[in-house]
């Protein structure tokens, strides 16, 4: 287990299942980065290089709200290549993105974040 309290640190890794809210906050400073996230009820890969993508591998992921470091505001978010609605904040250099409707994320599925620019 303090194996994997490393990954957490290491990610910035956070779950609330109550509010959905998924939030990662790599604290190194790499062009691509990887690593494995598990949640209650499904588990799945964060990976972040020119985009961040976070795949399901089991299981189901519900999401309301994500946070994450180093995106602009005009991010764009797409699960399996379409489009999702959501409101983007800025705080520090934190983006959170809240989804207009919960996103869920389901075995094989992704959902991609990329800055338009």
């Amino acid at each position: 287990m303090a194996g994997w309290s490393v990954l957490e640190a290491l990610s910035g890794f956070r779950y609330n299942a109550l509010a959905d809210h998924l939030s990662f906050a790599p604290v190194a400073e790499q062009s691509e980065f990887q690593v494995p996230f598990i949640t209650g009820s499904g588990w799945g890969t964060f990976a972040q290089g020119s985009h961040i993508a976070l795949s399901c591998s089991y299981g189901d992921v519900r999401i309301q709200q994500l946070s994450l470091r180093g995106l602009s505001e005009d991010a764009t978010a797409m699960l399996d290549g379409s489009s999702l609605a959501a409101h983007a904040s800025k705080q520090q250099d934190t983006l959170t993105l809240t989804f207009a409707e919960p996103v869920i994320l389901r075995a094989g599925s992704t959902l991609t974040i990329a800055n338009t620019k």
